[in-house]
């Protein structure tokens, strides 16, 4: 493997079917563009689940409700904020 600016380089075998099917789906041109892709969701998903876990494991004393209705009143301006 070799590493320029960030990037590595890596010689892969990929199922074939399974790398038409991406491009498929995902409207992406190149088996590279594919590949990121497959990457940054698989650890988008990763991290998710983490956040998953803290769950019953974080106070929390605000008013949910109070803060969504707050996201939708327009201010002076006529902009939601």
């Amino acid at each position: 493997m070799y590493n320029v600016c960030g990037m590595k380089r890596t010689h892969i075998i990929l199922d074939e079917t399974l790398v038409e099917q991406g491009l498929k789906l995902t409207g992406l041109k190149t088996q590279k563009d594919l590949i990121h892709h497959a990457l940054l969701q698989l650890v988008r998903r990763e991290k998710q689940f983490g956040l998953l876990g803290l769950k019953g494991k974080i106070q929390w004393d605000g008013d949910l409700n109070a803060i969504r209705a707050g996201m939708f009143r327009e201010d002076s301006s006529g902009y939601n904020c």
